[in-house]
């Protein structure tokens, strides 16, 4: 398993960004603001022509502005002097200081000269040129402008897919004010760190906020995922290999250490990588370099390791499944994630930025969470922590109605009915049992019938049911314990 983070994803953002790209792809359209009708005949028609180019005009500034309501061209051609109240520079500021900030403008004259370049490059023009240059530069301006359009179009669209998606540490609650504290305190020396943790507690978006905040934020982030990879497997997806080094290896491949040179690599779920792979892994991490499979020159890295887990790495060691030296080369530095449960006032701002992502992803307009569905949030125990709460949201957005996500939606999503019977059998609407019973008591019936739906859903596989729940097998069998569930009853 391999997960670098970064790089540009031209399918990327929303639908209306991806229909944009496509009509770009086909005819680039080009939008002439400019009174002089002979110049509009001559560039329309040399543009047009190349069938490459879709031209639109328009004798004014007030035209041009009605143009960009209904379709966003791709790179415009404004004339320096207008006459209808307007110039060129009235409207450069306006495209440059709204929503159309990625357009490509090129400012066009009859007099250039150093005075109009000079105040329309101020301004935001991408270039000026006079209106009596040759056709051939004409299209190579053209083209060349075409280009920067859509690599600064991809950009913003990347940036504000980037801004949607993503989810950071919340350092509102005082244990995770400490964390902040803490982790503040080591993030540039540089050396290697343990976070440790309950599932889905969110220690890889911790483990990204420390590489982003510490010196190495230019460099690479790589994270590769421990539990299934067998020895082979390990030595390829970190060491890398040579060509002919074994059949099928028919070219060279840089492993993630190579990758994740100058940056940092994020040892996922290190607790569960196999005892055969754990000193391959001391050897690089104490000596900073490494053969590919089948080389035979040290290549010297770079690289950070923070290493994830969930598991207690001291009782594994006792076990004898994990050596103590990686244990100690490991833990310089060591930060806790406490579960969910523990940073309750980190909650709501989680909850929101989580339902960004998701209606993102989803394409759905859902952008406010209602107060009802706030206080279930902060009421609820959350055994499977931040990841739980996704899956909560996820469902929920999936069934919203409006933009508004609420307690019904997130209900409907995870196969809670609308009522649930407490132990004496009083029937409580799901919607008003938060008031009407003991905070502990709302915990422990929404638990157990959590539980309950989970495992009617498959039929009775605690693997499976634990796995949904984002919660370890033996954690889930100690909740059914809890509440008087055996699995095998629903199978």
């Amino acid at each position: 398993m391999r997960r670098i983070h970064g790089g540009t994803s031209k399918n990327s953002g929303s639908p209306g960004d991806r229909d944009g790209e496509k009509k770009a792809g086909k005819l680039k359209t080009v939008l002439i603001v400019d009174d002089d009708k002979d110049f509009l005949g001559r560039f329309s028609k040399l543009l047009s022509e190349t069938g490459t180019y879709k031209v639109i005009t328009a004798e004014s500034w007030v035209a041009g502005r009605e143009i960009f309501h209904t379709r966003t061209p791709n790179i415009v051609l404004i004339d320096y002097k207008l006459k209808d109240g307007y110039d060129g520079i009235d409207a450069l500021r306006e495209i440059k200081e709204n929503t159309y900030s990625f357009l490509v403008v090129l400012m066009v004259s009859a007099h250039l000269d150093e005075n109009i370049i000079s105040e329309a490059m101020r301004f935001g023009a991408d270039q000026c040129i006079s209106k009596h240059v040759s056709d051939s530069e004409l299209l190579r301006l053209i083209t060349e402008a075409i280009e920067r359009n859509i690599a600064l179009r991809n950009m913003a669209i990347e940036e504000k897919k980037e801004e949607a998606l993503r989810v950071e540490p919340v350092f509102l609650s005082p244990v995770m004010k400490e964390v902040q504290e803490k982790a503040f305190r080591f993030m540039d020396l540089d050396e290697n760190l343990l976070i440790t943790g309950p599932t889905g507690s969110g220690k890889e978006v911790l483990a990204k906020w420390i590489h982003n905040e510490s010196v190495r934020c230019k460099g690479p982030f790589c994270v590769v995922g421990l539990p299934e990879l067998t020895v082979e497997l390990f030595k390829n997806e970190l060491f890398g290999h040579e060509a002919g080094a074994y059949t099928g290896a028919d070219s060279r491949k840089d492993g993630l250490l190579e990758l994740a040179n100058d940056g940092t690599l994020v040892l996922d779920e290190i607790g569960d990588l196999r005892l055969d792979c754990q000193l391959a892994l001391l050897r690089v991490m104490e000596g900073k370099s490494f053969r590919r499979v089948g080389g035979e020159t040290d290549i010297n890295i770079d690289v950070r390791f923070i290493a994830l887990t969930n598991r207690d790495l001291e009782e594994e060691i006792e076990e004898g499944r994990f050596r103590d030296d990686l244990y100690f080369r490991l833990k310089t530095f060591h930060i806790e994630l406490p579960p969910l449960r523990e940073r309750k006032e980190d909650i709501p701002e989680l909850a929101r930025q989580i339902l960004r992502k998701v209606s993102y992803i989803f394409r759905r307009k859902v952008d406010r969470i209602e107060p009802e569905l706030e206080r279930f949030f902060l009421l609820y125990d959350w055994p499977g922590n931040v990841r739980e709460m996704e899956e909560f949201i996820k469902n929920g957005v999936l069934n919203a109605s409006s933009n508004i996500l609420r307690l019904g939606d997130v209900m409907r999503g995870v196969n809670a009915p609308g009522v649930i019977e407490d132990e004496e059998s009083e029937t409580i609407n799901i919607d008003s049992r938060l008031v009407l019973m003991t905070l502990k008591k709302s915990r422990e019936v929404f638990e157990k019938k959590y539980l309950e739906e989970l495992l009617i859903r498959y039929n009775g596989n605690a693997v499976e049911a634990a796995k949904h729940a984002g919660v370890p097998r033996e954690s889930f069998y100690r909740l059914c314990k809890k509440h008087g569930l055996i699995p095998s009853e629903y199978r």
